[in-house]
């Protein structure tokens, strides 16, 4: 952001006021204060203050979040300062923790999410103990801790339960969770009858809760090989609920490219990839399998050097987000390439690093997929 945009936005202040759109003068001041490094931003406090009333108002929980870390990022120990100790610092925390999830700083987060457990449970507030219980173990599954992740949802909907919230929405999400978990560990059986359940549990009219488990169900049947109408009619459910919900929307085309992967159509996957990753703002939900399916020249999308190019980017961004689950995944791909081009030894090693990992975390499918492509590479 230039100088010269930091005076247009001053300028157009006022008018920004005068629209009366709340959402629009909660992402304005967000903008605003992106351009700290080049002009002081006049009355900080008090604009800070003006957004955080914006974005409650508007129920902008994903704005609200963006413009923390972003003060955060500023200035994190005068950020935590805005609030005072207990409660508040609790809630600021857990914000925070989900905040730093989306943009895929998973170590930060769960850091963040135990600080506010810790002082959730001194004041005592049940409630806000399971949303950083949740917070937490969101950021333990993208690091490949699974196990850990399990025993924090559990321990989520336990303090829950003594709200007297089972079944109610924030339950329903930690619901969910498990079923996710059995996702990534390619436990497809297990992870589908949860989502099946979590569906019959939640009418259509409970909004995104209900789309969601639609989607993550096409998920899994595109991975168990269900045919195409089924999951096509899963997406079409879950895309006309979610309508207006960015994440929802693209997470809906990201089932569909998988599907088009699975039926053969590359050309289509291809653009479909490089499109959701562009817009994916650093959302690794999204991201990530995107650049999985670009890196790997099992598919043949791209020539070995774009797709070595693509492997090397996947790389970089799961080690930059210590994504362990995304590490392995990333270096099978690297071992495909180097192997495609002529350099077994190089490969083999690669591979062996996939396979412990995947080993190590109990991915049993990718496991065995490694130990084939290891004798498919020793018989070559």
């Amino acid at each position: 952001m230039s100088r010269v945009f930091h005076g247009f936005l001053l300028r157009v202040l006022d008018l920004v006021e005068e629209t009366g759109d709340i959402t629009l003068q909660g992402e304005y001041i967000t903008a605003l204060f992106m351009s700290w490094m080049y002009n002081e931003i006049p009355a900080p406090e008090e604009l800070s203050a003006k957004a955080f009333e914006r974005f409650r108002e508007a129920k902008d929980t994903a704005g609200e979040g963006e413009f923390i870390l972003l003060l955060f990022s500023i200035e994190p120990h005068r950020c935590l300062l805005l609030v005072d100790e207990g409660e508040e610092r609790a809630t600021l925390l857990q914000v925070i923790a989900d905040a730093l999830w989306r943009v895929g700083d998973y170590a930060r987060g769960k850091i963040h999410a135990r600080k506010g457990r810790e002082m959730a449970t001194s004041v005592p507030n049940f409630m806000l103990e399971a949303h950083c219980f949740r917070a937490e173990a969101v950021c333990c599954m993208a690091l490949g801790q699974f196990i850990q992740a399990a025993e924090l949802i559990t321990r989520a909907r336990e303090r829950l339960a003594l709200c007297g919230l089972q079944n109610g929405g924030q339950d329903r999400v930690c619901k969910s969770i498990p079923g996710n978990i059995h996702f990534l560990k390619t436990e497809y059986a297990e992870s589908r009858s949860l989502q099946v359940e979590m569906v019959q549990d939640t009418s259509a009219d409970q909004t995104t809760t209900y789309a969601y488990g639609l989607m993550n169900i096409a998920f899994i049947d595109v991975a168990t090989g269900v045919p195409e109408p089924n999951v096509v009619q899963n997406v079409d459910t879950a895309r006309a609920i979610f309508h207006s919900t960015p994440h929802g929307l693209t997470g809906c085309d990201a089932v569909l490219a998988m599907l088009d992967l699975r039926e053969g159509r590359t050309a289509v996957v291809k653009s479909v990839s490089e499109a959701l990753y562009l817009s994916s703002r650093g959302n690794q939900e999204v991201s990530l399998p995107c650049l999985e399916q670009l890196a790997d020249h099992a598919y043949q999308m791209n020539d070995l050097q774009t797709t070595a190019r693509w492997a090397t980017l996947f790389l970089g961004s799961t080690l930059k987000a210590r994504n362990r689950l995304g590490i392995a995944q990333a270096i099978r791909c690297l071992s495909g390439i180097f192997s495609s081009n002529g350099d077994r030894t190089t490969a083999l090693d690669l591979l062996d690093v996939a396979l412990a990992e995947f080993s190590a975390m109990g991915i049993r499918r990718h496991e065995a997929e490694c130990s084939l492509l290891r004798a498919k590479i020793l018989e070559s």
